[in-house]
């Protein structure tokens, strides 16, 4: 856990701080202890001059002067030095208005509400020419219309039926002319997107279009963690979380990440390492011991280490996943060269299309 202070003198800035700080802090959900430093002596170690002053794990990285740190500077401040837990204070959901779509909308509110979250809901339509229409202005206010018809009854209905959704969670939306993979990827690089849930099957062949361009801009190139909803998955809170990865390449940013969000479930975390074996009918789970070690290191977390021999990568971690009752698969995209990837994505997408539990892809930068 991450230590802020507040070195001040108790004035009207030091108290304007402090409050700003208790709101980026809840905004972000993020762990941390606050303090609030008084005595010189403190001053004088940390060579400050202006005070109120900021400092993160012993880090000065804010004094007063004539610009005042406001809550959009101090959670820009926070995703910083907070980046290894994982921030979710925006969620955006996509939206084709099918019932795949409304389903992983209604997952969404569920979980924003561990988070206390804040949910956008998108829709992105192809811009239209007409030939009668060559500006096209008249041609696409013929289809937002009803486009915004259908984004105002599907924010207010659940997945489950035609009743209003009962939740406190802020939901805007919003409707733009573009193509989808590219205007979700746009958004997902802003500080304004922390996770981008999807369902993966849908109207119109959907279950081709996430995998295949959506697929490739969303789930390969979004800069925020992307979460694939199964048709009729419902929410529940995580209670056995698998992250699937070779051992040896586990990496320790992304571990942290999934430690954090595994902890606001308490849920058990599987490391989970699978080997393909073509022997027809094959699944084999292997234990290891260094399960023990990090039960030992994170007592308030269970693991479970295991290397799993099947079929197929995405058999293997089916069958695992029914046998320990799995809520969530959680797999790891880099942002590297397409020729060095290609096997790890084309294993990213099958196991995305074959999986029962819903996937939640990291992506990382080597």
């Amino acid at each position: 856990m991450k230590k802020i202070q507040i070195l001040g003198l108790e004035d009207a800035r030091h108290k304007q701080l402090m409050n700003t700080l208790k709101k980026a802090i809840k905004s972000l959900s993020v762990d941390a202890n606050v303090e609030e430093i008084t005595d010189i002596e403190s001053f004088l170690r940390h060579n400050l001059i202006r005070v109120p002053a900021l400092s993160i794990n012993d880090e000065v990285v804010f004094h007063h002067n004539d610009h005042e740190l406001g809550l959009s500077d101090l959670k820009s401040l926070l995703r910083k030095y907070f980046s290894n837990q994982f921030i979710m204070e925006n969620i955006l959901v996509p939206t084709d208005f099918s019932k795949t779509s409304k389903g992983a909308y209604h997952y969404a509110l569920h979980l924003a509400e561990y988070f206390d979250s804040n949910i956008k809901v998108i829709h992105v339509y192809h811009p239209s020419y007409s030939p009668g229409y060559p500006l096209g202005a008249n041609a696409d206010m013929l289809i937002l219309e009803p486009k915004k018809e259908l984004m105002k009854k599907f924010v207010r209905q659940s997945s489950e039926g035609e009743k209003p959704v009962d939740t406190l969670i802020n939901v805007t939306n919003e409707i733009i002319s573009g193509f989808a993979g590219e205007e979700i990827v746009r958004l997902s690089k802003t500080e304004e997107i922390d996770l981008v849930v999807m369902g993966t099957t849908g109207d119109n062949t959907i279950l081709e279009k996430v995998f295949g361009s959506i697929s490739s801009d969303v789930s390969k190139y979004a800069h925020s963690p992307v979460l694939l909803v199964p048709n009729g998955a419902r929410f529940n809170p995580y209670r056995n979380i698998v992250y699937a990865s070779d051992f040896e390449k586990i990496d320790g940013k992304v571990m942290d990440k999934i430690v954090d969000f595994a902890g606001r479930f308490s849920a058990g975390i599987h490391l989970v390492d699978v080997h393909e074996n073509k022997e027809k009918g094959r699944y084999k789970v292997t234990e290891q011991m260094l399960e023990q070690q990090l039960n030992d290191r994170l007592p308030k977390l269970k693991f479970k280490m295991a290397e799993v021999e099947s079929g197929s990568i995405w058999e293997g971690l089916n069958f695992y996943a029914a046998d320990n009752d799995v809520d969530l698969l959680v797999m790891v995209t880099k942002h590297r060269k397409f020729l060095e990837n290609v096997f790890h994505k084309s294993i990213t997408r099958q196991v995305a299309i074959h999986s029962k539990v819903p996937i939640l892809i990291l992506h990382v930068d080597d």
